[in-house]
């Protein structure tokens, strides 16, 4: 069995093309003796004529004789013409036979500079199709199609002159494609990818649920984390403002709405239920004073009772969960007759006693399905019963099992050990803004939210709101939050902390749910004694 680099053990495919260049992988590992080693998506920069030029090799084979294979893999159909191989992404066409070249003159011209004098063959395979050797103006010795792919690893095999084994150059051509090549997964490479996978995995909801018509205008998505309910709702109102349409998206959480605001185009209107109150209150009574703690709900009543006009032709609400019945109804008065109201929600992430909104003439879609949290963060999300209905495990890769790390009795807050799994993951190449550290107290408990940094880094904090409302953070590179704050969003790597509960009721059980699946690659939980024993009897009683 050949050694892949790096392991493909917890890659899910994304698309068709990955899926075949997997199982390529896999034909490969399983069929080449033990000497042979398999780099793949090797990402390449030459410079030719003055100019320079990037790409991406779908697999390099490395023989024990230290020559090289170079494989471009092409799923699907691929157009044979008389000049030459041609395959269609979209709109656009790519010439194989000239991207196939680029690549071996640049793979020649790296090998040269680093005065390593090895053979390097090519192969185009084609897993998908059948190609006749008289229909095609590329060399016919050097594809593999539908027919041949029993026989690719003898193909590779054979694509190399015959010679014997040298370990020495061998160690040469590996520590050239590792230091030139950079072949290493990094953090970085890693989550730019694992985010373009997610969101082409998750793209689903948002490009089939626009198409349904509904008499009623009322369309409401029960869909658990990590289903693409933000790139919905971000379709919807892209799509209704490129028609000149009124739009308008409201939602519970304000750091929610403030990042909604930062992505959408400045003609939608963005705005929490308690900004729109907030405003019919300013217009009757002047300046609020947040002091008082009947403010809000004074603003509401004022909003339900005040008339409303209906100018927006679709309104997208938001965490649909956190919202009571009547606000939502409320809202609805902005709806003309004969818009759209498009209600997102997971009764999953409910973390706020409310009652669940409803309405006869709603048509319900449900997602179970999560694209974003890694598969072992769901299994363990059901391990501990923490899902309030079935959730279905999407995402492209398996990833790693939570790191759960108990903090000593005199580390107040886990702060100490917090800080030594940051300074780990900063030493692992992870970057600061693709951390998110949260914490499960709210901002006036937190002991994390009074520090100005952790692990020499300094802390993004959110401080307070300036007269006209806008929110106010402090200078850093490392996102500190609560859970409240940050529901609706994601990072590559979570660190939760201040985990210091001694019993696991429905609302921590709700902030828990909410926490894990804010990660998209790693989960980290610093938590006391107390709360590592609360999980574990957890475990044992979940059936």
């Amino acid at each position: 069995m050949a050694h892949l680099r790096p392991p493909i053990d917890d890659l899910h495919p994304t698309s068709l093309g990955q899926q075949r260049e997997l199982q390529v992988l896999g034909q490969l590992e399983a069929g080449l003796p033990d000497d042979y080693t398999v780099f793949h998506n090797v990402a390449w920069s030459s410079v030719r004529d003055g100019q320079q030029w990037f790409g991406e090799i779908d697999a390099i084979v490395l023989a024990p004789n230290a020559n090289l294979v170079l494989l471009e893999v092409k799923a699907g159909p691929v157009d044979a013409g008389p000049d030459g191989l041609r395959k269609r992404y979209g709109e656009h066409d790519k010439d194989v036979g000239r991207q196939t070249r680029v690549q071996h003159a640049a793979m020649r011209q790296r090998l040269k500079d680093a005065r390593l004098h090895v053979y390097v063959g090519q192969l185009l395979v084609l897993p998908d199709q059948a190609v006749e050797g008289s229909s095609v103006s590329y060399p016919r010795e050097r594809i593999v199609d539908r027919r041949e792919m029993p026989r690719l690893c003898e193909r590779v095999i054979a694509a190399v002159p015959a010679a014997p084994p040298d370990a020495p150059t061998v160690a040469r051509v590996q520590r050239f494609l590792d230091d030139v090549f950079d072949l290493a997964l990094d953090a970085s490479a890693r989550i730019d990818w694992l985010e373009q996978a997610v969101t082409r995995l998750s793209d689903g909801l948002a490009t089939w649920a626009p198409r349904l018509s509904v008499p009623s205008g009322l369309i409401q998505v029960e869909a658990t984390a990590g289903a693409g309910k933000t790139q919905l709702a971000l379709r919807l109102l892209q799509d209704a403002a490129s028609a000149g349409r009124a739009a308008r998206y409201m939602c519970f959480n304000r750091p929610l709405a403030q990042h909604m605001r930062a992505i959408l185009p400045p003609e939608v209107g963005v705005e929490t239920f308690h900004e729109r109150a907030l405003a019919v209150w300013r217009a009757a009574h002047g300046t609020p004073d947040f002091d008082d703690p009947q403010l809000y709900d004074q603003a509401a009543a004022a909003f339900l009772q005040a008339p409303c006009p209906a100018d927006v032709d679709v309104l997208v609400i938001d965490e649909l969960q956190d919202l009571e019945p009547a606000w939502v109804d409320g809202v609805r008065r902005l709806v003309k007759t004969g818009g759209q109201t498009w209600l997102l929600g997971d009764g999953g992430q409910q973390i706020y006693q409310r009652l669940a909104w409803s309405h006869p003439d709603a048509v319900v879609l449900t997602c179970p399905d999560n694209f974003r949290s890694p598969r072992r963060i769901v299994q363990t999300l059901q391990a501990l019963g923490l899902c309030q209905t079935p959730v279905v495990a999407r995402a492209p890769i398996d990833g790693d099992l939570p790191a759960f790390e108990v903090c000593a009795a005199d580390d107040i807050g886990g702060l100490r050990k917090t800080d030594a799994v940051i300074t780990r993951l900063l030493a692992a190449g992870v970057q600061p803004q693709h951390i998110a550290v949260l914490t499960l107290h709210g901002r006036n408990r937190s002991a994390l939210l009074q520090r100005t940094q952790l692990a020499g880094q300094p802390l993004r904090r959110f401080t307070g709101y300036a007269a006209d409302g806008t929110p106010q953070f402090s200078a850093g590179t490392l996102l500190a939050e609560t859970v409240h704050r940050f529901k609706g969003q994601a990072a590559p790597v979570v660190v939760l902390t201040e985990m210091d509960f001694t019993t696991i009721d429905a609302r921590i059980a709700r902030l828990l749910f909410v926490a894990f699946t804010r990660a998209q690659w790693q989960l980290h939980c610093v938590l006391t004694p107390e709360a590592h024993a609360a999980l574990a009897s957890r475990l044992e009683t979940t059936p």
